[in-house]
């Protein structure tokens, strides 16, 4: 199971995906997913959509960070 961290660098890093996506226009924004390894879920279509990942590898992730953070 990659990471929401892992997914970003595998895409190239966090420039390759700002580049891709253009969130918010801001390169921090992509970064400080990566900082955060978290991805918010109203990009997870985008990479999706660019072939980064599947929505299952991101629900995979999160759901599993979520459950981390708990205990």
């Amino acid at each position: 199971m990659r990471s929401h961290a892992q997914i970003i660098l595998d895409a190239g890093g966090y420039r390759a995906v700002f580049l891709r996506l253009h969130p918010d226009g801001k390169l921090q924004t992509v970064k400080s997913w990566v900082l955060r390894d978290n991805i918010p879920a109203e990009y997870w279509r985008g990479l999706v959509d660019q072939g980064l990942c599947t929505l299952d590898e991101l629900a995979t992730w999160a759901a599993a960070r979520r459950l981390r953070k708990a205990s």
